[in-house]
């Protein structure tokens, strides 16, 4: 089969489609046929070396799939009553999304919805299990309660969007000015620039959802009320290049506050954060939020939304448009 393989960290001409072995099933999971890998911006992270935790080069990563069932292991837990030829999305915690056939279990996969396109299927999964997590085990959002959303124009960022609404919540947010009228449109209340001035926003939000990284973060915990809770769960600014800005990066993340307990207590806000890659799979809040958004999107509450679709060959271009800050919502990959 074909696969991207990461030859090395650094920029997109690391990325090279090639001949690989065939995964081999093992008893508990199924073969899945890709049809379409989705593209995180997590993957630039991994791609430039900022992950540590995440396969070293050679190997292929890619977390998100869609695609048709090949092949079923002998003690595959079949929840969804699958047979060989159903399409599937899967999260895919080991990687291995980045390829033309994909092994897993059960834990992180679910058949899509009939109207759904592969395409939508391969942008599901990661976002709306961050966004589901995000909002009901980290920062337990209520009804009504108002909530600011950093980079609101994300793939994780309008699963939010969508997922707070349902909810009931108070919805701001931050994007880029081309991007306010759309977002208005789907029901945020107020969008602001990423030049708003920091103290107009002081003490006004319950939760601010974060995923950016460096000085803004103390703007941001300024902005919470009391009882306030500030989620970070990326470091977008992080990147600030095709390669790996090992002083950029450590400006940034000196520029970022620490927190005391007395602080804490003496501001009563809370401040916490999330990242799934260093969550282990095995982890039964984090299975029973997939198959939450899952049934979400099943019952027509939430939807992905579809940027742009690249051919496999074009990955790197696809990688591209994503640290140019130019997509609205997933960007995915088509075998």
């Amino acid at each position: 089969m074909r696969g991207v393989l990461l030859t090395g960290y650094g920029d997109i001409d690391r990325l090279k489609i090639t001949e690989v072995p065939d995964p081999i099933l093992k008893p508990h999971q199924v073969r899945v046929k890709v049809e379409t890998s989705g593209l995180n911006f997590g993957d630039i992270l991994i791609r430039q070396g900022f992950h540590a935790g995440s396969p070293r080069p050679p190997s292929i990563h890619g977390t998100e799939v869609c695609g048709q069932v090949l092949e079923m292991g002998s003690s595959f837990e079949n929840k969804f009553d699958l047979k060989i030829g159903d399409r599937v999305m899967a999260y895919l915690p080991d990687y291995g999304g980045f390829a033309e056939q994909v092994v897993t279990g059960s834990e992180f996969l679910a058949s899509i919805p009939s109207r759904a396109t592969v395409e939508q299927g391969a942008a599901f999964p990661v976002s709306f299990m961050v966004a589901n997590l995000l909002v009901n085990e980290v920062s337990r959002l209520k009804t009504q309660e108002k909530i600011l959303i950093k980079s609101i124009g994300s793939s994780v960022g309008l699963a939010l969007l969508q997922l707070s609404k349902h909810i009931g919540a108070e919805i701001y947010g931050t994007a880029s000015e081309s991007k306010h009228e759309r977002l208005e449109q789907m029901g945020v209340t107020e969008m602001f620039s990423h030049r708003e001035d920091p103290k107009t926003h002081v003490g006004l939000f319950d939760v601010v959802f974060y995923s950016i990284a460096g000085a803004s973060f103390s703007e941001s915990y300024n902005s919470l009320a009391p009882f306030g809770r500030l989620v970070m769960y990326g470091g977008s600014t992080f990147l600030t290049g095709a390669k790996k800005n090992l002083f950029s990066a450590a400006m940034k993340w000196l520029a970022m506050p620490r927190f005391s307990p007395l602080g804490l207590m003496a501001t009563n806000k809370t401040v916490s954060g999330l990242g799934i890659l260093d969550i282990d799979p095995s982890n039964l809040k984090m299975q029973r939020s997939f198959e939450e958004a899952v049934i979400l999107w099943k019952n027509n509450v939430v939807t992905p939304n579809l940027d742009r679709v690249f051919p496999v060959e074009e990955i790197g271009q696809a990688q591209r448009y994503i640290e140019q800050r130019k997509s609205f919502g997933k960007v995915v990959l088509t075998w």
